[in-house]
């Protein structure tokens, strides 16, 4: 779950900077291509069960956890107008 509250707590920062057109990107992105095509890949493709679904949820999360503080690190929220 720290991937989760890493995400909660660095995209709400960035929300609160202005930057919540970079945070949409980053929940669409990690939505539609790491969640649902991951499942979809895991399920129809390869075959596997309900623990490798929960594998891939489990990472989307920490990968979007990572995504949001990289763009936090990144400083570019520093330079926005409000």
């Amino acid at each position: 779950q720290s991937g989760f509250a890493a995400s909660m707590i660095f995209s709400g920062a960035l929300r609160g900077a202005g930057d919540t057109v970079v945070v949409m990107g980053i929940n669409l992105f990690s939505t539609i291509v790491l969640r649902l095509a991951g499942a979809m890949f895991v399920v129809f493709y390869l075959k596997l069960g309900l623990a490798a679904v929960w594998v891939v949820l489990a990472g989307e999360l920490f990968l979007r956890g990572i995504m949001a503080w990289v763009r936090f690190e990144q400083g570019g929220w520093k330079h926005l107008e409000v």
